[in-house]
């Protein structure tokens, strides 16, 4: 999937952090779907018309955090690309990727960063689930 013909869902409870994410990623040609929280991730998962390539979490969000929505989306889509974000430190990210519990985490991206890191990690994470397909 390259840009264009991928659709990325963005969950975070911060509306300046989903505008400049979605912006990023539309001008990388992306389309892209926000989400405030985990429960409005889910009806959008699992809305007949919406098809999504990638899920990009916050790690914290209000009701349902990073990681429950992960397992969720996981029982929807065992294929979706997932990229687990946080403010918190690389190593709290890393940690969960390689918690077995959570096999398949895609990438993990800290913040803060780059809109250039940001489409970095989506296209190698939209990469790679094309090369496994």
């Amino acid at each position: 999937m390259t840009e264009g013909s991928s659709t990325i869902l963005v969950v975070d409870d911060e509306p300046m952090v989903l505008g400049v994410v979605k912006t990023a990623l539309e001008l990388a040609g992306y389309a892209v779907i926000t989400a405030k929280d985990g429960a409005e991730a889910l009806r959008t998962f699992q809305a007949d018309n919406v098809r999504i390539d990638l899920a990009l979490l916050d790690y914290f969000t209000p009701g349902m955090n990073g990681p429950d929505l992960f397992r969720r989306l996981r029982e929807l889509d065992p294929g979706i690309s997932v990229i687990m974000m946080s403010g918190y430190t690389e190593q709290l990210l890393e940690a969960f990727r390689n918690d077995p519990g959570f096999g398949g985490m895609t990438d993990v991206l800290p913040k803060p960063f780059l809109p250039s890191q940001l489409v970095a990690k989506v296209r190698g994470a939209l990469a790679r689930t094309s090369e496994s397909a």
